[in-house]
């Protein structure tokens, strides 16, 4: 007879202390519970060999770890009168493919399921108010989970690594989601967050390299490192309401090509758009006053950033490795603050940086600091018969300086050799008549809402310098 016709064996027995000791890891082997109506802490713990368990209707309450390590359990059945499940009652419990929770469970207790790494399916019941950190980590064969409506609080790494995750409900009652609560779901595509949610913890969804789309709800604290590595998610709106962006937060999203920040945010804290590099360009509200340091630092396709004219405080390498940087409009800044803005290759790089200041002119690229600078008289901007093309030819004549001053105290870096410079001034005000743009020109074709914000920041009036 081979091995699989073989019957197993079948054990009577309240815990591992009632079986023969050299089966407890041995198996396979059954067992049926009895005499009890509690099963006792590690009551069968790393019993590898059991492979299935008879649970009595008379049990009420099943201890901390009572199957935890019993990795050869492939199934079991919960009785109606259990109303809680204990922490680390199926720790690493990976051969197990289902469980029935029934109706009765209120709560289930921190690692309850860590580590089932053979669960594909769980339902968990409407009563459930309380589901413990960690209870589903590295569940990576759960494909889909609904979240049940008294839940308030989705804890750290809850859902922590479930890599097979495609699909998750998150009831109005949530307010708070977790450190880590989804961290490395790689499966998961969309995710819809709740309005009630108001706080969205540290790496919430960091890792979730799958993650396409977010919605994003208003007033929520946006933790750090809450999406961080999320590859695939190529646009985000923060709603009205956010006030600030944790450190990290968007961090390595690199499939991320359009970002909308509401005003009324305040802060961006340190990287938190580090190596978005499919990014190519950004609008920072008014309302912000602090960037972190190395906010957008290898955003390597970032070609134009417009900067709010009220900044207090803006972090070291900020723009650190753009190589494809072209335009940036930005308040005052003193000669260290450029130096670590701007490391020197990336001046070299830069086509042209808007300034804006109240009597002195300065600006970066191109080693244009403290250059020479050619004024173009208002009047041939405001002159309404003058042509796009009379207007380039005027500021290309026969100067050889890299820097102009135009109206409302705007300065723009430039050489003679790089012609996107009276492009991109007819695109700011409008004098598009005659003029196109040559087929070997690398200035981005900006979009609208980009020109608007340009315009309006280039009438801004006199603002204060940016605080070392």
């Amino acid at each position: 007879m081979d091995v699989a016709s073989r019957s197993i064996p079948h054990y009577i027995a309240a815990s591992k202390s009632d079986l023969p000791s050299e089966n407890i890891r041995n198996g396979p082997y059954s067992v049926i519970i009895s005499g009890v109506t509690r099963i006792e802490k590690d009551a069968f713990a790393d019993c590898s060999g059991l492979t299935s368990v008879t649970i009595p209707d008379g049990v009420t309450q099943i201890g901390f770890g009572a199957f935890s390590g019993c990795s050869g359990l492939t199934s079991v059945t919960i009785p109606e009168r259990v109303t809680q499940i204990e922490g680390a009652t199926f720790r690493n419990c990976s051969g197990l493919t289902s469980v029935r929770i029934p109706e009765g469970v209120t709560r289930i207790g921190y690692f309850a399921f860590f580590n089932c790494s053979g669960l594909t399916s769980v339902t968990i019941p409407e009563r459930v108010t309380r589901i413990g950190s960690r209870a589903f980590f590295g569940c990576s064969g759960l494909t889909s989970v609904t979240i049940p409506e008294g839940v308030i609080w989705i804890e750290r790494q809850t859902f922590f690594r479930c890599s097979g995750l495609t699909s998750v409900t998150i009831p109005e009652s949530v307010t708070q989601i977790g450190k880590e609560a989804f961290s490395d779901c790689r499966g998961l595509t969309s995710v819809r967050i709740p309005k009630t949610v108001t706080q969205i913890g540290v790496g919430a969804f960091s890792h979730c390299s799958g993650l396409t789309s977010v919605t994003i709800p208003e007033r929520v604290a946006l933790g750090s490192f809450a999406f961080f590595g999320c590859s695939e998610l190529t646009s985000v709106t923060i709603p009205e309401g956010v006030t600030q962006i944790g450190q990290y937060a968007f961090c390595e999203c690199s499939g991320l090509t359009s970002m909308t920040i509401p005003d009324g945010l305040d802060r961006i804290g340190d990287r938190a758009f580090r190596r978005c590099t499919s990014l190519p360009y950004l609008i920072i509200p008014e309302s912000v006053k602090y960037i972190g340091e190395g906010a957008f630092e290898e955003c390597f396709g970032l070609m134009a950033i417009v900067f709010p004219s009220n900044l207090q405080y803006i972090g070291d390498y900020c723009l650190n490795e753009c190589p494809n940087l072209k335009l940036v409009a930005i308040p005052e800044l003193s000669q260290n603050q450029v130096e670590k803005l701007f490391p020197e290759e990336l001046r070299l790089n830069i086509a042209y940086i808007v300034v804006h200041r109240d009597r002195k002119v300065q600006a970066v690229g191109r080693k244009l600091i403290n250059h020479q600078v050619h004024i173009v008289n208002q009047s041939i901007l405001q002159n309404p018969a003058i042509t796009g093309n009379q207007l380039k030819q005027s500021i290309l004549q026969d100067h050889k300086k890299s820097l102009y001053l135009y109206p409302y105290k705007t300065t723009f870096g430039y050489t003679q050799d790089d012609r996107q410079l009276a492009e991109f001034i007819m695109v700011c005000f409008k004098r598009l008549d005659n003029l196109s743009y040559p087929a070997d020109s690398s200035l981005p074709r900006l979009p609208k809402e980009l020109i608007f914000e340009i315009m309006k920041f280039v009438k801004r009036p006199s603002m204060p310098a940016i605080k070392e």
